[in-house]
C-alpha cells in the first residue's frame, strides 16, 4: 500500500528549495564582500606604504 503524500509536502519542498537558494546566494554575497575588503586593504596597504617611501625620500621621516 502506498503511503499518501503529506497535503503540504510539495509546499514545504518549495520552501527548502528556496531557503537553499537563499543561502547560495548569502554565501556568493559574502564572498564577493570579502573580496572586495580584501582588495581594499591590500590598496590602502600599497598607498600607506608608497606614502612613507615619499617621505623618506623627502627626508621627512614622518611624525612630527
Amino acid at each position: 500500500m502506498t503511503v499518501p503524500a503529506h497535503p503540504e509536502g510539495a509546499r514545504i519542498a518549495e520552501a527548502a528549495e528556496q531557503n537553499a537558494e537563499a543561502a547560495e546566494q548569502s554565501t556568493e554575497t559574502a564572498r564577493s564582500t570579502q573580496n572586495t575588503e580584501n582588495t581594499e586593504n591590500t590598496e590602502n596597504t600599497e598607498n600607506a606604504e608608497n606614502a612613507a617611501r615619499e617621505r623618506a625620500v623627502r627626508g621627512h621621516g614622518g611624525a612630527g
